[in-house]
């Protein structure tokens, strides 16, 4: 389980078992128009790239890829890379990167690239354990702040949200017992009463019928203590 604003962004948090819970960091300021334009190269490239999934990609299309994040690289200021290199330098925290299922072979070196122009070098990212984790879209990504992982979901492609982990489990109920187990302190500044709030179910390789998405619903008041009014359409905060 995690937390997200949502003031900012469509991309969100998650709420679900094991690795498939937490909450996304929200984006933040808009981009020049330059940087836009250096987006639209990096949508276009990678949207090539997909006519070769299935292929084994070649050395000038891993040129053609590294080439366009280093147009990106180009456009920061020298404060603005002064300001992430500090930020590199502070302690990580673990966070749960969400891919979206296309492009496999790119969207950890999209991440890395992202995060290299944000000041964090050889970002360390950590695949789920067992037979099906290089494929699974949920990866661990260690990250010095939310800032960070704001800019790099504003920015990408092929990541669906970057989320504040909460707590995980390999059902509903140890996930439950990790987020009641969280400090108080950490989980009130984004559950007071005058915050709104939403929660999304989501699931990838199964399904939930509405009679299980609405008894999972109903069950989450046990362990988010959130206190604010339901938002559905602009939440301040939203768990997935």
């Amino acid at each position: 389980m995690g937390r997200s604003r949502t003031n900012l962004t469509t991309k969100q948090a998650y709420l679900a078992p094991r690795a498939e819970a937490a909450a996304v960091a929200a984006a933040s300021a808009a981009s020049t128009a330059a940087a836009t334009d250096q987006v639209d190269a990096t949508a276009s490239t990678l949207q090539d790239l997909q006519l070769q999934q299935q292929h084994p990609a070649s050395a000038s299309v891993r040129q053609q890829l590294e080439a366009c994040y280093g147009l990106e690289h180009a456009s920061l200021s020298s404060s603005s890379l002064q300001e992430a290199s500090s930020s590199s330098a502070a302690t990580t925290r673990r966070y749960l990167c969400y891919f979206l299922h296309r492009l496999l072979d790119f969207r950890v070196p999209e991440l890395a690239a992202l995060a290299d122009m944000y000041g964090v070098p050889d970002v360390r990212c950590e695949a789920p354990a067992g037979e099906h984790g290089s494929v699974c879209p949920f990866w661990y990504v260690h990250l010095p702040n939310e800032q960070v992982a704001a800019q790099i979901v504003a920015r990408a492609v092929l990541i669906r949200g970057i989320f504040e982990l909460w707590g995980e489990g390999s059902s509903f109920e140890e996930m439950a017992a990790a987020v009641a187990a969280l400090p108080a302190a950490a989980k009130e500044p984004y559950c007071g009463p005058a915050t709104s709030f939403k929660i999304v179910l989501d699931a990838w390789g199964h399904t939930w019928s509405e009679q299980q998405q609405q008894e999972l619903l109903d069950r989450c008041p046990q362990f988010l203590p959130s206190q604010g009014k339901v938002s559905l359409r602009a939440p301040q905060q939203t768990f997935w």
